[in-house]
């Protein structure tokens, strides 16, 4: 995997949905709000919260933080 190839093809999906936004923000939303996509955008959420490598670490600094 192209680290450099993935972050620039989300920077630009980014830039197309804010432009889209600042366009017509009731297209942004029917596309959001699409089934398939509330799917996709469901599994993206878990990956991080459960996947994510540097979480973990982030936890634990806070916690030594709070406490």
């Amino acid at each position: 995997v192209n680290i450099d190839y993935r972050f620039n093809m989300v920077v630009k999906e980014i830039k197309r949905y804010i432009d889209m936004w600042n366009k017509n923000k009731s297209k942004v939303h029917q596309i959001f709000t699409q089934e398939n996509i509330l799917e996709k955008r469901k599994h993206n959420q878990n990956w991080v919260i459960y996947h994510n490598p540097v979480l973990s670490d982030l936890y634990y600094k806070l916690g030594r933080i709070i406490t």
